[in-house]
């Protein structure tokens, strides 16, 4: 589950997994923070939280920078572009979970890895509305708004355009993710600085 610095978490939920479970748990997170590091976006802090007892794991978090909230509220172009850094990282813990395991994304979700597509959609409308309607008020919550079919449509095919960056995204820096998720099973928490120890081993694809 990906979450800004300055966003509300969301309390982790306790699931029964076993160890190829604890691996997509790890790997989904990887995928959020290497990511973000790759579109050059902090890292505070990575973690998976066990309840204590065999077996199970209480939930795990990606804590980053937000993009839109970096960008310059008066800049609508940088804020387009922010809006879209936040929708890729939200998808990357997905889209590294599907390459790893292509089965467990439709069948084992747990419900916080749904809430990173939903907010991932929120950017996207952000994105299309600051692009296409000039009335939009970046304080406004994206899911409070009722989209007309043309810029309905926009989200729709600026959402798959994005979700396939991300893929290729995964794709180019596969070995980080790998070596990120190997980390964080072994030590259960990593910070941002040891992500990009990490990830300076297998020489990542920055934008």
């Amino acid at each position: 589950m990906a979450s800004a610095e300055t966003g509300t978490k969301t309390a982790p939920v306790a699931v029964e997994t076993d160890a190829m479970d604890e691996r997509i748990i790890a790997i989904h997170e990887a995928g959020h923070a290497v990511i973000a590091r790759v579109l050059g976006i902090a890292v505070s802090r990575v973690a998976m939280f066990p309840t204590g007892g065999k077996g199970s794991v209480a939930g795990a978090q990606t804590e980053t920078e937000s993009a839109s909230s970096l960008a310059n509220e008066a800049d609508r172009s940088a804020q387009i572009r922010a809006a879209e850094t936040d929708a890729k990282i939200c998808l990357a813990g997905l889209c590294a979970q599907q390459k790893y395991q292509p089965s467990k994304v439709k069948h084992r979700m747990p419900l916080e890895w749904r809430d990173d597509f939903e907010l991932a959609k929120q950017f996207v409308v952000k994105a299309v509305l600051l692009e296409t309607d000039p009335a939009f008020n970046l304080p406004t919550e994206a899911h409070d708004i009722i989209l007309n079919p043309d810029a309905s449509a926009q989200v729709v095919s600026r959402f798959d355009r994005i979700s396939s960056d991300v893929k290729g995204l995964i794709n180019d820096n596969w070995p980080a993710i790998e070596g990120t998720a190997e980390e964080l099973l072994r030590l259960r928490a990593i910070s941002g600085e040891e992500v990009d120890a990490i990830m300076q081993k297998y020489k990542p694809c920055y934008l």
